[in-house]
């Protein structure tokens, strides 16, 4: 019997392109560029705080 995909999944599925079931291989993939695209987005706002509080608190 097949699993019913929840909303989250269906939204990854749409958001990746990815088109049929999704299975172990796919689902691992995209856990890989979530996890990449989160570590450069929050390395990116740390820098972006940093050089803020520079320019704030005039260090």
């Amino acid at each position: 019997m097949k699993a019913k995909e929840t909303r989250f999944e269906k939204y990854m599925k749409f958001w990746y392109g990815i088109s049929g079931p999704l299975d172990e291989q796919k689902r691992q993939v995209m856990n890989q560029i979530g996890n990449r695209a989160f570590f450069i987005f929050f390395l990116g706002m740390e820098c972006s705080i940093f050089n803020f509080s520079g320019f704030v608190f005039d260090v």
